[in-house]
């Protein structure tokens, strides 16, 4: 069974004194195809994290509109990694297998794809001790499941 957080954006507040395990948080990006081809992993670009309560909003204080929660696995916008980080959050490089490791306590997280300093979809999830991330992206957008 996997629980989905995709385009939700139900962010609870941040339980006090969590940590990231000492690996960190693995995962793992793919292509996915709706026609039945096997899944590809992406060995490039970035995932971003942004732990706690408002991650948009946080990191694109100046938007005309509020992102809808079901747009955002399509969302993009130009960002500078050194915003993220500003923020609170990392950027962990994707490599080989499209495994990354994520440096970030359990909890709300805001978890987006970065290619060439744009945003390519968002999603708002909840990160759990001792269970890793399974990214997505396809013609639905970006998506991440959390194994459980």
């Amino acid at each position: 069974m996997r629980r989905v957080a995709g385009a939700a954006l139900v962010l609870a507040g941040v339980v006090a004194g969590c940590s990231a395990p000492a690996n960190g948080v693995q995962g793992r990006l793919v292509a996915i195809d709706d026609t039945g081809l096997a899944d590809v992993p992406l060995e490039d670009g970035w995932i971003v994290a942004l732990p706690g309560p408002g991650g948009i909003d946080r990191l694109w204080p100046d938007l005309d509109e509020r992102v809808p929660d079901d747009q955002l696995r399509y969302f993009h916008e130009p960002l500078d990694p050194d915003a993220v980080t500003e923020a609170g959050g990392i950027v962990a490089p994707v490599g080989g297998g499209g495994r990354f490791t994520l440096d970030v306590p359990a909890g709300p997280t805001l978890l987006c794809r970065l290619v060439d300093a744009e945003v390519q979809g968002c999603a708002a999830v909840e990160l759990l001790d001792g269970h890793g991330v399974h990214a997505t992206v396809g013609e639905g957008g970006f998506f991440v499941t959390i194994p459980v």
